[in-house]
């Protein structure tokens, strides 16, 4: 996985052959066919682990709420500047771009979504107890845009650093949700 997250976010998913893998992987391409029929299977294992890492995180976050160890706002612009240095940029464009041609792909992004959606619905809530249905949907909505958006600053041309935009963001979502911190 370690050459194939090399290689898919260098040269593209489409451009790298098994035969590219297994060299960078140093071992024989039916040792990779053993394990992944499919380099769609590589990109779902790919999805699966990063998920993981990411959800463990997130669930980290929202304890770290509900204990009182930390506010919604704060657990936010971490979120956040975690996200804007996050060195798979290129990779995470590649699995996107493959959720396009691929219903398998698709599919393993979607349900990404819906557990991150529950995290963030939660923090909306903690921010804000009283806000409508259609309101913690679209907190949900502002939540994944901004994770997402975080993680291409470079390509956007931000004038504050990482740092200094999340807090500022932050401070703009939390005013948005009506929260009081």
């Amino acid at each position: 996985m370690s050459a194939a997250r090399k290689l898919f976010a260098k040269r593209g998913f489409h451009q790298t052959a098994m035969a590219d893998l297994a060299k960078e992987a140093d071992v024989s391409v039916g040792a990779i066919y053993r394990v992944f029929p499919s380099k769609q299977d590589i990109i779902h294992a790919i999805i699966e682990a990063d998920t993981a890492r990411v959800l463990g995180e997130l669930t980290h976050d929202v304890s770290r709420i509900r204990s009182g160890e930390a506010t919604v706002g704060a657990v936010l612009e971490d979120i956040m500047v975690r996200g804007s240095v996050d060195k798979d940029k290129a990779l995470i464009h590649e699995v996107l771009a493959e959720g396009h041609r691929s219903v398998q792909v698709a599919e393993a992004i979607s349900e990404i979504y819906v557990h991150y959606r529950a995290m963030f619905r939660e923090m909306a809530v903690f921010a804000n107890p009283d806000l409508s249905e259609e309101e913690l949907s679209g907190a949900e909505d502002l939540l994944l845009a901004c994770l997402f958006s975080t993680g291409h600053r470079e390509l956007t041309s931000c004038r504050l650093g990482a740092r200094e935009s999340a807090r500022t963001v932050t401070r703009l979502i939390m005013r948005g949700l009506g929260s009081s911190e």
